[in-house]
């Protein structure tokens, strides 16, 4: 089993349509939140309340940054090739009315948020390649332990080339606009 990989849900792989029979029929309605990871269903890990608290902070740094044309996405589904994740946030290109019948796809994300504390492995490695592979240009990884977001970048290959980590009191440039650390990791907005 690759890094991160937990025993999952069901003994083997699915695809994101079978995934997605199961949830219609009701497979996953009983017990925690599912996410399908390279084809596994996977239980989503309970939210501290300081995982929440930055998920909030987040929240309200993309709504006030999101740019024309996008959305922001809180812990909604993107369909991926193999991969369903339910990233805490997300910009895509797009109004409400464009995803009445589908969810957002790969091409269709600006950029990609997790917060993470007790999945702090598991984002960094297993979802980052997730990502890579599916070519979304920017994922920034709110780490909570190390009171840092770590932004990815160069998309290549199934990883990212570039790695940029900002702390308290710094920021990173990105495309659509510039993120503070401290709006996400402290009380700055």
């Amino acid at each position: 089993m690759a890094l991160g990989e937990p025993d999952g849900l069901l003994s083997r792989r699915i695809g994101v349509d079978e995934y997605h029979s199961l949830a219609d029929a009701g497979f996953f309605d009983l017990g925690p939140a599912m996410e399908l990871l390279d084809g596994f269903a996977i239980h989503k890990e309970a939210k501290s309340p300081r995982h929440v608290t930055a998920k909030r902070r987040l929240a309200a740094w993309l709504a006030a940054n999101t740019p024309a044309g996008c959305m922001a996405i809180i812990e909604d589904p993107i369909t991926l090739s193999r991969s369903e994740p339910e990233a805490d946030g997300a910009i895509v290109r797009g109004t409400v009315n464009d995803f009445t019948g589908r969810h957002p796809r790969a091409q269709e994300v600006v950029a990609i948020f997790e917060v993470a504390d007790s999945t702090l492995e598991r984002d960094r490695e297993w979802k980052g390649r997730i990502y890579a592979e599916a070519g979304i240009a920017v994922y920034m990884l709110v780490n909570l332990a190390g009171e840092a977001i770590e932004v990815f970048r160069e998309p290549t290959l199934g990883r990212y080339a570039s790695r940029e980590v900002i702390r308290a009191g710094e920021s990173a440039d990105l495309a659509f606009a510039t993120l503070a650390a401290d709006d996400v990791l402290r009380s700055g907005l």
